[in-house]
């Protein structure tokens, strides 16, 4: 008899541990492992301009938090989002198709927006939002703070540069990798404007900025 695949239940005890790797695991235990992100992803959602029809990317996206509840708020954005995980993009499309409603395009990628290698497809967008994301992209462990100034600007980068003139991106995340100040200065040194934070408690924020219009 063969041993079980199934991972010890212990790994899931510790303050620390949990199996964040797992979709189903990941969908639900978010909000009790970090009860202050269903609180972070309404205050991104009523932070968001009115999106119409305009074109709308979930970067990181996940199992489809906060794609769930941008296309509850705006059913007629068109929604993408980019996930490397198969089966959260499936778990994505199935919550949203319960809501009678679909995503625009899925892109089913890593991108690693660090090494400068790596563009975000789809473009261009009138909106990015980013959950839990940015500091994904940036990575979770310790790091000097001048690797961590490259690393921002550089995902910052690449997300202006896939917005349209005038386009937003809204950001909901924790300061654990970085703090919310210097993001946000990152941000205007990019060329963000109209920046400003709509929400913080605790660790977590949302924060946002705009790409200038043309002239």
């Amino acid at each position: 008899m063969s041993n079980s695949s199934i991972p010890s239940w212990t790994g899931g005890l510790a303050r620390t541990g949990g199996f964040y790797q797992d979709g189903d695991w990941y969908a639900k235990n978010l909000a009790r492992r970090m009860p202050l992100v269903p609180k972070m992803i309404e205050e991104l959602v009523c932070s968001l301009p009115p999106l119409g029809e305009g074109k709308v990317l979930d970067l990181l996206s996940g199992c489809g938090t906060a794609a769930v509840e941008i296309k509850k708020a705006y059913p007629r954005c068109q929604l993408s989002v980019v996930e490397r995980c198969p089966y959260r993009i499936e778990q994505c499309k199935q919550a949203l198709a319960a809501l009678n409603t679909s995503l625009d395009r899925e892109f089913q990628m890593e991108v690693d927006l660090c090494d400068g290698q790596d563009g975000i497809p789809g473009g261009p967008y009138d909106v990015v939002v980013a959950t839990l994301a940015i500091h994904t992209l940036a990575g979770h462990n310790k790091q000097e703070e001048d690797v961590l100034k490259v690393k921002y600007r550089k995902i910052f980068e690449a997300i202006f540069s896939v917005l349209k003139p005038g386009g937003h991106l809204l950001i909901g995340d924790h300061v654990g990798t970085w703090g919310l100040y210097k993001q946000i200065r990152m941000m205007e040194e990019v060329g963000f404007e109209d920046l400003d934070i709509a929400w913080r408690q605790e660790a977590f924020f949302v924060a946002g900025g705009k790409k200038p219009e043309k002239k």
